[in-house]
């Protein structure tokens, strides 16, 4: 009998999760959040909430924003995913968003490109998009796993949805941390695949400063590249290695 009750409790609080729908009024929208994060687990909702309220209702949000954020968390939760980590993921995201300096144009692009991935069928990377939205926006981290951070050192980049999603950056310094070792790829270009996690570059500059060999006399210049962010390692089409060893600069890949 005990048993039975719990699986019909289980059963209730899954079609409460999966039937929510926030309202398209600020306060009520505030309100709606706040009721279906707290019946999932207060704990958790505790200073998600706090710190959403402070910037939801006296925050720098415009009405077309409001209006984007009203439709893709419903989207969020029509297509049933998980309240934590994946809806508050993307609150994190959006205030995130708030304290980069980038335009409201640019807030409906990311909706835009969000908007469609949610469409796909695949969930994996529906949360894996909203979680690299989150990092990027909080500090400019493109990828991130257990062993291995990729990151940006401004946030001059551009979403775009061409079949799948991709992020181009601009000039940006491009800094790796793996095995308490840090490397940078300086002043490359490059676009980033989050399906894959695969980043393509062209250009850029690498330096073994940490090896105590100067960055004027030894270095590398890439060309074309290619990167795997689940790794620490580079594919490099066309590099040159200088050196004030050689009279003249190595070329390889």
């Amino acid at each position: 009998m005990k048993r039975i009750i719990i699986i019909l409790i289980v059963a209730f609080l899954h079609n409460i999760a999966f039937s929510q729908t926030f309202s398209a009024e600020t306060e009520k929208y505030y309100k709606d959040l706040s009721s279906y994060l707290n019946g999932i687990s207060k704990i958790k909702s505790k200073d998600l909430l706090k710190e959403f309220e402070d910037a939801w209702l006296e925050g720098t949000f415009t009405q077309e924003q409001r209006n984007e954020v009203y439709k893709t968390s419903n989207a969020i939760v029509a297509k049933k995913l998980k309240p934590f980590p994946d809806l508050s993921n993307y609150l994190d995201a959006i205030m995130s968003f708030q304290e980069t300096g980038k335009s409201v144009s640019e807030f409906s692009k990311w909706h835009e490109t969000l908007n469609k991935v949610l469409e796909g069928r695949n969930k994996k990377r529906i949360q894996s998009y909203i979680a690299t939205s989150k990092g990027l926006f909080a500090d400019n981290t493109i990828y991130q796993s257990s062993s291995t951070v990729w990151k940006a050192s401004n946030n001059k980049y551009h979403f775009v949805y061409d079949k799948d999603p991709y992020i181009v950056f601009d000039e940006t310094n491009l800094v790796c941390y793996s095995k308490r070792d840090s490397s940078v790829l300086y002043k490359t270009k490059g676009t980033f695949y989050p399906n894959n996690s695969k980043w393509i570059g062209t250009g850029g500059k690498l330096t073994w400063e940490r090896a105590a060999l100067s960055k004027d006399t030894t270095y590398a210049i890439f060309k074309d590249y290619e990167i795997t962010m689940r790794s620490a390692g580079y594919t490099v089409d066309t590099v040159e290695f200088y050196s004030q060893y050689f009279d003249a600069p190595l070329k390889g890949k």
